[in-house]
This record gives structure tokens, sequence and C-alpha cells, in this order.
């Protein structure tokens, strides 16, 4: 698992050593090697990305599909080199113009703009196979707490292990979804988040749900305002609470400024 406290001190190690393990390997701030149970989400999550911009500069398509062993560039910003490399080739016969009648070539389009042409297309293609609709928030009262309880951590900007709050409650405690969305992230993955939920709200907005007893909605699932989606517990941590946090365009922000009073 990687150590989501040693990713955030490790930029001072060499660079341009690939990422598995942060306990065997120091951490780059150019690459990542997937490992089972990513997703892109989690990595945005991680090194606190944009997973919009993150996928747009790695020329990953929705739905966002890794596999083991592939290498992830840690940056939000579009690569000028073309990462696709498309190896089709049409072999049409010569047109004869030992024929009787006159033949009229229309002109053809240049490799670079077949190219362009055929990327173009897959990339609309796949995108529209795999549009993933959210639940509307029509129905939805701002942000819902997740759980009632104590407020025993506060979010600081300043200090990179409190980019949410924790809240103080009995261990199995129903915790609720704040908003509705689509589970993106339901694991165990992310080191010092314990057993961890994250939900995307919209294109702009994602929460997380850390140290939970126990995980109750799967990858993929699409969860109403409201909904329990786990079981308050102490995974990842020494008493039991939740770590809620939400993130606005892969930035952590104050949750205390949305949820309801």
């Amino acid at each position: 698992m990687i150590s989501v406290f040693s990713a955030l001190f490790g930029c001072g190690h060499s660079r341009h050593v690939q990422v598995r393990d942060l306990r065997q390997s120091p951490l780059t701030a150019d690459s990542y090697i997937v490992e089972k149970g990513d997703t892109l989400y989690s990595i945005a999550w991680r090194f606190n990305f944009d997973y919009h911009k993150l996928a747009k500069a790695n020329h990953i398509l929705s739905p966002y599909i890794l596999h083991i062993g592939q290498v992830i560039a840690l940056t939000e910003k579009v690569s000028k080199k073309q990462a696709n490399k498309i190896v089709s080739h049409s072999h049409k016969k010569p047109v004869s113009t030992s024929h009787k009648k006159t033949v009229h070539l229309k002109k053809q389009p240049s490799s670079a703009n077949k190219t362009k042409s055929y990327s173009n297309q897959k990339k609309k293609s796949v995108q529209q196979k795999y549009v993933q609709k959210l639940p509307v928030h029509n129905k939805d009262k701002g942000w819902l707490w997740p759980v009632s309880g104590k407020v025993v951590r506060k979010f600081s900007p300043q200090n990179e292990l409190s980019k949410g709050i924790d809240i103080a409650a009995r261990v199995g405690t129903p915790i609720k979804s704040s908003r509705s969305g689509k589970v993106v992230y339901a694991g165990s993955g992310l080191k010092g988040y314990g057993n961890l939920i994250i939900v995307r709200h919209d294109a702009m907005y994602l929460s997380a749900y850390a140290h939970n007893r126990r995980i109750l909605v799967k990858e993929g699932s699409l969860v109403s305002q409201g909904q329990t989606i786990a079981e308050l517990g102490s995974s990842g941590t020494q008493s039991p609470k939740l770590h809620f946090e939400i993130r606005k365009k892969g930035k952590p922000i104050n949750p205390l400024t949305l949820l309801s009073k």
C-alpha cells in the first residue's frame, strides 16, 4: 500500500523513480505505477489532482479504466507529444487507369489528418459508449452531515494531515452519503485512510469517508443523499471516528463551509 503521509513529504527524494510502494521506494513527482485496487480517482485523490486534468494529461478516456503496471504521469498539464499511435493503415487497391472512362481521383487526406480524424472519432465513440449518468441533485438539500457527533479535528489548509474534518462517534454508527453521487472508490488502498469510500457528485465535487469499520457499497454504485454507505470504525486510526473530506476540482476545501448548519 502507498502511504499518504510519505506521499506528502517525499518530494525531496531523487527524481525519475517510478513509485510502487513508498515503504520500499522514494516518491517521485514524475510518475506512479498502477497497482491492484487503484482507480484514477484514488490516484488523483492521493496526489491532490483534479481527476479530469490527470486523465486528460495521460490521454485516458472515460470510464478511466486502468491496468496494473500502467505508468501514470503525475501532472495536470497536457503533453504536446501525441501519446496515441494509430497503427491502422488502409490497404486500398490502386485505381485502374486502363479503362476508357476517365477516372477522377479525389485528393486523399494526409496521414496526419487521418490520424487526427481517427483519434477524434474513436474518442467520441468511447465517451458516448461509457456515458456515466449521475443522480440528479434536484432533491438534494445542500450537503448533509455524514454522521452526528463531535468535530474533534477541524480543517486546516496549513496542515497536510488535516485535509478534512474528524467526527467522533460510536463504532457501528451509520455513515450517510452527504450528497447523491456515484461511488468511484471503495477499499483500503490509501494508507492512513483505512477503509475508504470516495463519492463523485458531479464534475466538480468529490467527497470521502474514511476509517470505516465496514463498507456497505461497491464501486460503481449510485447513492442518494442520506443513504447509509458504511459503518463508523477505527480502521487506519487509533480511535473511532469518521474522517470526512470534500474536494473541489481536486483540491481539499473546508467541509464546514458546505455542510448544513
